[in-house]
């Protein structure tokens, strides 16, 4: 029997964890219910800024704490605020956690998991040496970047910045092992900076070893603001970044700015060559700072909020001059394919988006009320908003969940029954959706947040059913994977959760097997193409 061996590209695979069945999937709205939830916090204010699925299976909730030992904090605030990871299990049971911070503020923005099970924690800290901080401040805010062991244990912690401001936005690993950082940079050479401003803000882009130090330094921006997002590697080492900018054409700007501030796309080498770029936006303002983006099938979508009508390149229109999602399909030499305006009679911010069955599931903020795309009032402030797209921008459905007061930024999890796991922050009290008591919260509006996490069922979010026409054997593997099926099969792909194609067959002499002795373990998608063109897709685990 023939079989192939697949190549893993490691820099993903456990950045964006998604568990899940082995059984095909569909997005339902009809029944969407929360089956279990928690409060976690202390006495202060915390605020999540992400979520990430580790290897071994459990769930950290980051972002940022101001609380001392009270409540579910078990450590002392350090400074004004602290990184605050926390690892939890399917269940919602804490784990551990992990304060870190100097005596002044820190944020946390981003984690991944590196191919060698290392957690890297990047963000900004204005601290020196203090705390359990051991790098040196440069200047205002640093980039500081925390190794740990995926037991949240200390390796080393570094500091990257000039005199003036720094901060990190993401991180991603290349399959070298080295580090690309995505970073804001108002600081000149100085301190470790070696590169020059060029602008107010410059997104700077700085490439790593392991050991954290500094391989490749570049400023990159216009005469005015421009900064750092999200980044997203590509199949030849090549990455987006998809940044913000208000600056003209300058430096390294191509095109005019549309508005107040734009979406400025960036594909760079991993030398930080600037190969092309891209403005997206309209005549108002088009920025949020939890912009999401994810590849998928040789395409690129950006998921961002817009306030702007129908004027630069944007083409489709916000609702009742309200903020609404600005979702844009993209080709990988930054063309416009598609795009399409979500969204009601308020604001709404998409902050985290996962790929199921070649549909969006897209987890957003809302103030809006029952008015276009929306189908239920709002209740309270802000709410945790969800949506489903097909592949077209087809809407599908949608479902809100809130208390009576505000909930911001909404990210999910896949747990491996099929299960959504949610994680936001709330100041509002045990009303509504919401049912857990928090450690901090009242009927006040300026109440300090805790971590609201909670799961919603299967039926209410990612349904399982069994398609009989094609089985993928054994679930979990270890080795050969087989597609066992009665039908006759044109090619078997094996695909990254984000969609990205590791490997891919055309079927000859009826061999439905793959090797996945090459895969880190994990999750992964396999793609199923029939000779009559249709797709199917089904989730696997790699032991």
């Amino acid at each position: 029997m023939i079989s192939i061996t697949l190549k893993s590209n490691s820099m993903k695979l456990f950045s964006t964890f998604i568990l899940v069945t082995s059984f095909f999937t569909i997005f339902s709205q009809s029944n969407w219910h929360i089956i279990g939830q928690t409060c976690i916090g202390g006495n202060g204010n915390e605020v999540v800024f992400g979520t990430l699925k580790l290897s071994n299976g459990l769930n950290l909730i980051y972002g940022k704490s101001k609380s001392g030992i009270s409540g579910d904090k078990t450590e002392v605030n350090f400074g004004m605020s602290d990184y605050w990871v926390v690892a939890i299990d399917d269940s919602m049971h804490i784990l551990w956690q992990k304060t870190l911070g100097g005596n002044n503020e820190e944020f946390l923005y981003k984690v991944i998991e590196s191919s060698e099970h290392y957690l890297y924690l990047i963000g900004y800290s204005s601290s020196g040496s203090s705390g359990n901080k051991t790098a040196q401040n440069y200047g205002g805010q640093d980039v500081w970047l925390v190794k740990l062991d995926l037991n949240g244990n200390i390796i080393w912690d570094k500091s990257f910045g000039g005199l003036l401001n720094d901060e990190g936005f993401d991180i991603a690993e290349l399959e070298s092992g080295n580090l690309i950082l995505s970073n804001t940079s108002n600081s000149d050479i100085s301190g470790n900076k070696n590169s020059l401003n060029k602008g107010a803000n410059d997104l700077w882009f700085l490439k790593i070893n392991k050991n954290g130090n500094i391989l490749v330094d570049k400023s990159i921006g216009g005469n005015n603001n421009d900064g750092a997002g999200k980044i997203s590697i590509l199949n030849n080492s090549e990455l987006i970044i998809n940044g913000y900018s208000n600056s003209p054409i300058s430096g390294d700007k191509s095109q005019e700015n549309f508005g107040d501030f734009d979406y400025w796309i960036l594909k760079i080498d991993s030398s930080g060559i600037l190969l092309k770029d891209l403005t997206l936006g309209g005549n108002a303002f088009d920025f949020d700072v939890k912009r999401e983006s994810i590849l998928f099938n040789d395409n690129y979508y950006l998921f961002a909020s817009s306030s702007s009508p129908i004027s630069g390149n944007k083409t489709v229109s916000n609702y009742l001059n309200s903020t609404d999602c600005w979702i844009v399909k993209l080709d990988l030499s930054l063309n416009i394919l598609n795009q399409v305006s979500i969204g009601s009679d308020s604001s709404e911010m998409p902050t985290s988006v996962i790929y199921i069955d070649n549909k969006f599931i897209v987890g957003s903020v809302s103030y809006s009320n029952v008015n276009q795309f929306k189908t239920e009032n709002n209740k309270g402030k802000g709410d945790n908003w969800f949506f489903s797209l097909d592949e077209n921008f087809n809407f599908i459905s949608d479902k809100s969940f809130g208390s009576s007061n505000d909930e911001n930024y909404t990210f999910i999890e896949s747990l491996s029954n099929g299960e959504l796991l949610i994680a936001t922050y709330s100041n509002g009290t045990a009303n509504n959706d919401k049912t857990c008591l928090g450690h901090n919260t009242s009927n006040l509006s300026n109440s300090p947040t805790d971590f609201w996490i909670y799961k919603l069922s299967t039926d209410a979010g990612i349904s399982n059913i069994k398609n009989e026409n094609f089985v993928i054997l054994p679930n979990p593997t270890k080795d050969l994977l087989y597609v066992k099926t009665e039908n006759y099969v044109s090619s078997i792909s094996i695909l990254n959760i984000d969609g990205k194609i590791i490997s891919e067959k055309n079927v000859e002499n009826f061999d439905y097997s793959v090797n996945t002795t090459g895969l880190l373990i994990g999750i992964y998608l396999c793609k199923i193409v029939d000779i009559n063109g249709k797709v199917y897709i089904q989730k696997f685990v790699k032991e």
